[in-house]
């Protein structure tokens, strides 16, 4: 019998791979307003105002620089860790 995964935010950890030591407002700016381009990286970082903004950005795979957490950061986020929701 396969277990179901949930996943919960509240013991979710949003780990970076690496954090990037650049600020923001050093990479250029692109059409959009919420991606910048990195010229060290050679990539597009995307700017996540939340959470979710984050999972997306994550999960595609993409560099972003976050601006929810206590203090703004940028980085490759790590995949996140499912954790089985326990039952009875």
């Amino acid at each position: 019998m396969e277990k179901k995964v949930s996943i919960f935010r509240t013991e979710r950890c949003y780990n970076l791979e690496f954090e990037c030591p650049k600020l923001w407002s050093a990479l250029k700016e692109t059409e959009d307003p919420k991606v910048r381009f990195c010229h060290a990286c050679q990539e597009q970082v995307h700017r996540c105002d939340d959470p979710e903004e984050f999972e997306l950005q994550s999960e595609q795979g993409h560099c972003v620089a976050i601006n929810f957490y206590t203090r703004p950061m940028m980085g490759k986020p790590l995949p996140f860790r499912r954790v089985p929701k326990e039952t009875d």
